[in-house]
């Protein structure tokens, strides 16, 4: 692949596994590679340039995968996948959204990320202690199929949906 690569989607590739790497394409800001192994066992293989990460159901990702190298992330999308609180520790404090429907959040904290905009934990099992650390900078928080929540939760936040 070119270094001068931009965006790259290779969702659902098969022939990936978690040795590949792009860390030589240093201009790539976009990359989808949901349904894939890429960051099965390490994200060392990613590019720190890049600004938007889909890694949607992998489902098959050790929880101490760092994302920590990737100074420019702004948008995570890990829908379905096996993120879980060591990964999401790791996270850098520019992260601007994190999208972590049906994740494998238990304890998560989201006090190091005081730039995060919208969230989505639709049908995670975080309780009142990760809501608690929720960032003043949030604007849209989405808990479909939230189970239990403090009653003052959603009046913090200009957008709140329920479901």
């Amino acid at each position: 692949l070119p270094t001068s690569l931009r965006a790259l989607n290779v969702s659902a590739c098969r022939n990936l596994d978690g040795s590949d790497s792009f860390a030589h394409c240093s201009a790539l800001e976009v990359l989808n590679c949901s349904r894939t192994t890429v960051v099965r066992f390490w994200a060392g293989g990613l590019p720190s340039s890049l600004r938007e990460l889909d890694i949607s159901y992998t489902m098959v990702m050790w929880n101490h995968v760092s994302l920590a190298h990737l100074r420019a992330l702004r948008v995570l999308r890990a829908t379905g996948s096996a993120l879980g609180d060591a990964t999401l520790a790791s996270l850098r404090p520019s992260l601007e959204e994190l999208h972590a429907v049906r994740c494998l959040l238990r304890a998560a904290s989201f006090a190091h990320l005081p730039a995060l905009r919208v969230l989505d934990v639709s049908e995670c099992p975080i309780g009142d202690a990760s809501l608690a650390s929720l960032p003043p900078s949030l604007v849209e928080v989405v808990v479909q199929w939230f189970r239990s929540f403090s009653p003052r939760f959603h009046h913090s936040f200009s957008r709140v949906v329920f479901e």
